[in-house]
């Protein structure tokens, strides 16, 4: 069997479920079952071989693990099998006991929504794949993320509504932070990005409705619409060189914003430089045809 029908148990409760084969049967697709429960949620009693499984799992030896496989279950505690290579959309949906799992290093593709609304997991130790969309969405608990690089994008609204996580380091090697990626991390008050050398994106509402007081823009930055919608706590904005800012990248954010030549860090924090000459902060209200900013140096617009 690869897929599992509907109405295979109606909308009734199970006793007991026998499972033969667990290799075999955490690699079907339960994505069609009724309710997106699969039988490990729907049973009172799961029997693999002769053994009862109760609170911890142990998955055998496979390489993919099916659509919604384990969602709405029980356990507190999965373990994965190294060689494991895929997993798919929503396999761990709403299992609202798993603490922590520990994603094998030969993951190479996590499907959408894979992990949303496990709402105690508290960390995230991702390894070097592809993510789909709100993989991560709703884990309330989670206060640490390790590995955010995943082949270069944070995908969107990735980790969206986190409200456990409160600092977050972006990795040089990140190129794209995707819409509504951290909107929702009503908790989150630090962001930081490490030196970079390439590109970086963020694109819509990416930390939207984050705690952050203030962030530094590193060069080679493109901000899209409304990045910090409503960011109400956001004090200060501190504009790199080489940072792209389209028209409404700060609608709705109270902030202040300080362009390259009006500001230096100063023992790891930005400061105000008293004598600015010409780089002033009227500039942030002028735009180019393409309804863009683009700083290339202190206090110069390029159009």
């Amino acid at each position: 069997m690869t897929e599992c029908g509907f109405e295979l148990f109606g909308s009734n409760k199970v006793e007991k479920l026998y499972i033969e084969d667990l290799a075999s049967f955490v690699t079907i697709d339960f994505g069609v079952f009724r309710n997106g429960q699969s039988p490990f949620a729907r049973a009172d009693r799961i029997f693999a071989g002769n053994e009862e499984i109760t609170d911890r799992i142990v998955v055998p030896a496979v390489s993919r693990l099916g659509d919604h496989v384990f969602s709405y279950s029980r356990f507190k505690e999965i373990v994965l099998p190294k060689g494991l290579t895929e997993i798919c959309d929503s396999a761990f949906v709403n299992c609202s006991n798993l603490t922590h799992i520990e994603i094998p290093q030969s993951v190479r593709s996590i499907g959408k929504s894979a992990f949303a609304y496990c709402s105690s997991l508290k960390s995230a130790a991702l390894p070097d794949c592809s993510v789909g969309e709100d993989a991560f969405t709703a884990c309330f608990s989670i206060t640490s993320i390790e590995n955010v690089s995943i082949y270069g994008t944070i995908g969107e609204r990735m980790f969206a509504g986190c409200t456990g996580l409160e600092k977050l380091t972006v990795p040089a090697g990140v190129s794209k932070i995707a819409a509504g990626a951290f909107v929702g991390c009503s908790n989150l008050k630090t962001i930081e990005f490490e030196e970079r050398s390439s590109p970086l994106t963020i694109e819509s509402a990416a930390f939207g409705h984050a705690a952050i007081k203030e962030i530094v823009i590193p060069s080679l930055t493109t901000v899209c619409d409304d990045c910090f919608l409503g960011c109400s706590a956001l004090k200060s904005i501190w504009i790199s060189e080489d940072v792209t800012l389209l028209e409404n990248w700060n609608a709705f954010c109270p902030a202040d914003v300080y362009l390259p030549g009006t500001w230096e860090m100063k023992n790891g924090k930005p400061a105000r430089i008293v004598d600015a000459g010409e780089a002033t902060l009227e500039m942030q209200a002028v735009f180019s045809k393409n309804d863009r900013m683009i700083f290339k140096k202190a206090g110069i617009l390029y159009e």
